[in-house]
């Protein structure tokens, strides 16, 4: 029986967390006590579970993003508040309408109280109000549409932060892949190391190679492995900042170990994506924000002009005769006021001046959003050129290093190379492989840059969108 329940404790500890200092020490304690094992399972809460593995592709990533993105939900509410904002607004300008009841014990009934209502000590008091508006100025109207421009306003933000998302899923998507790629040019070149110490092997049984031959191989295969071990590791990193990117906290595993899509032939009109700046959300958050700070002065000015409104009422008060409440003594009101500023020590003055000013810096943010959208652009079509011709100049180089290595090892099994050239082939082979996929990586990056400021791009046959 003993044997059993130590069985179970130690399955329940390896189901609800791997195994730590602690949880070893508890190991022990179920190990010396039967009944220690309820008390495990009922800690075992406490236990940090072990989070799932997600194989994604790039759109996969993407799609789960803008559903779990805790920067895209937000946006999403704030895009529900104005709205919520704009129905307060819109409240103003329909019929207003409260009531109102009190009810009081009098100790001593007023002269003019018992002549009204006799000698009732209760006093009961209810009345029915309605208000219209009629005219402010347009304060209101002003109000309602600022708040529609501020809808818009929280819709390019909401824009903005999806292609900020996107772009950067997009980087560490791809590093994820580079990483990735690594590992698997790591572990080709291990391979070729070993097929060569067997070579190698064979060669100094037949004396025509020194066993430092040998040696050099072995221990440069032990160099690679070390080398794998810490690619393989920043894998890892590198997937969780990935996770971090899309929102999730479950461990994401890149699907793709080469680069998805061809995007290197994709045609760029500088002059057609200049055009395509003006719908950007930076530039339309902008011209929205000029909008609202116009609206915004005519609220203020508003103040200037009287306001404007109808009041209607309905009461009746009452007390108590022979143990009952009784209402009487009914009455109503109507009437229009008009409310007129006439000095507020130049309060009035100074809000409209304020608006007048936020007006010109408005103006001034989207003057200096398009310039700085204009500069971006240029610059990541120039970061793209580079990246492309520098794709076509690793393609050359691993073309120029496959022919080496293959002559080097043909050399080599046959005892007319010595272990450090060939060392040296493999090695340039290695390297410019991961040139060329890094050169695509950085490609794809500067890509989707771009696209982040013209989405247009990504229209494109063969982007991945």
């Amino acid at each position: 029986m003993r044997n059993g329940t130590n069985k179970k404790g130690i399955i329940m500890c390896q189901i609800f967390g791997k195994f730590t200092k602690w949880q070893l020490t508890v190991r022990k304690i179920v190990d010396s006590s039967p009944g220690a094992f309820t008390i495990i399972f009922l800690m075992s809460g406490a236990f940090p579970a072990i989070s799932a593995t997600r194989i994604m592709d790039f759109e996969t990533a993407l799609s789960i993003a803008d559903s779990v993105n805790p920067e895209i939900r937000s946006g999403l509410s704030r895009i529900r508040e104005s709205q919520e904002r704009k129905k307060q607004i819109e409240s103003n300008l329909l019929p207003q309408l409260s009531a109102s009841g009190s009810y009081a014990r009098i100790g001593e009934v007023p002269p003019g109280k018992k002549y009204l209502l006799g000698t009732s000590n209760d006093d009961f008091y209810t009345d029915i109000t309605a208000k219209q508006l009629l005219f402010a100025g347009g304060k209101y109207r002003n109000q309602i549409y600022a708040a529609d421009t501020l809808t818009k306003m929280e819709e390019q933000k909401l824009f903005l932060t999806r292609r900020n998302a996107r772009l950067a899923i997009a980087r560490a998507y791809f590093e994820a892949v580079r990483t990735r790629f690594a590992v698997n040019v790591q572990r080709d070149l291990i391979r070729r190391m070993q097929a060569q110490v067997t070579i190698a092997e064979l060669l100094f049984d037949g004396g025509k190679i020194s066993s430092l031959d040998v040696v050099r191989l072995r221990t440069q295969i032990l160099t690679s492995r070390s080398q794998q071990n810490t690619l393989e590791s920043q894998v890892k990193t590198r997937q969780y900042l990935l996770a971090q990117a899309i929102g999730v906290t479950d461990t994401v595993t890149v699907a793709d170990s080469a680069m998805p899509g061809n995007i290197e032939n994709v045609p760029i009109d500088l002059t057609g994506l200049e055009k395509e700046l003006g719908q950007s959300p930076e530039m339309q958050t902008a011209q929205v924000t000029y909008q609202k700070a116009l609206l915004d002065k005519k609220v203020a000015e508003a103040d200037y002009l009287p306001a404007a409104s109808i009041n209607a009422g309905y009461n009746f008060e009452g007390g108590s005769q022979s143990g009952y409440l009784i209402t009487d003594h009914p009455n109503w009101i109507a009437g229009v006021s008009v409310t007129m500023p006439i000095y507020r020590g130049g309060g009035i003055r100074a809000q409209v001046a304020q608006a007048q000013e936020r007006i010109q810096q408005a103006g001034n943010v989207v003057a200096q959003t398009n310039v700085s959208l204009i500069a971006r652009l240029r610059s990541a079509i120039e970061s793209i050129n580079d990246k492309k011709e520098k794709i076509g100049i690793t393609k050359q180089i691993l073309e120029s290093a496959d022919e080496t290595i293959q002559t080097a090892e043909l050399r080599y099994s046959t005892g007319k190379l010595g272990a450090f050239e060939l060392i040296d082939a493999q090695t340039v082979y290695a390297r410019s492989q991961q040139d060329l996929f890094n050169a695509q990586v950085d490609y794809r990056i500067a890509f989707e840059e771009l696209a982040a400021i013209c989405p247009s791009v990504l229209n494109t046959k063969g982007t991945g969108k």
